[in-house]
């Protein structure tokens, strides 16, 4: 239904854009793109990403990384701060069970302590690198 389409598009919107982060929010950085992946059998896959590195001052920075090929959706969110990891791992699941909801198959769903940052790959790929 169009009432149906319209929440999810709202909600779509809101998980994707930064806007209705808190102020204390300095820089969001957004990179969006697609790369062709080999399966088994050789056959080139389109895979979609996303990866969002937000930035919470006092609290350290949350990576999120996503990608899409087909409905299989694999999200990964990483950060250096315990305590942020922590405030964030409640949300993991809400999140696994709406992308479910929304017809996706969900393979890995997973938050990490990580001292690395994921860039150079995404940045060979994007179609969209922005700060906000």
């Amino acid at each position: 239904s169009s009432a149906a389409s319209d929440v999810y598009k709202r909600q779509i919107l809101q998980f994707l854009l930064p806007m209705q982060l808190p102020d204390t929010v300095k820089q969001t950085e957004i990179d969006l793109g697609h790369y062709k992946k080999n399966t088994k059998n050789g056959e080139g896959k389109d895979v979609w990403f996303i990866r969002l590195n937000f930035n919470f001052e006092a609290l350290g920075q949350l990576q999120a990384n996503a990608q899409l090929m087909d409905k299989n959706v694999d999200c990964t969110f990483s950060s250096l701060n315990q305590s942020l990891i922590d405030k964030a791992q409640p949300y993991i699941q809400m999140l696994k069970q709406r992308l479910i909801e929304h017809g996706l198959s969900v393979g890995k769903m997973a938050i990490e302590f990580s001292s690395e940052r994921t860039t150079d790959k995404y940045k060979a790929h994007s179609i969209i690198n922005i700060k906000v």
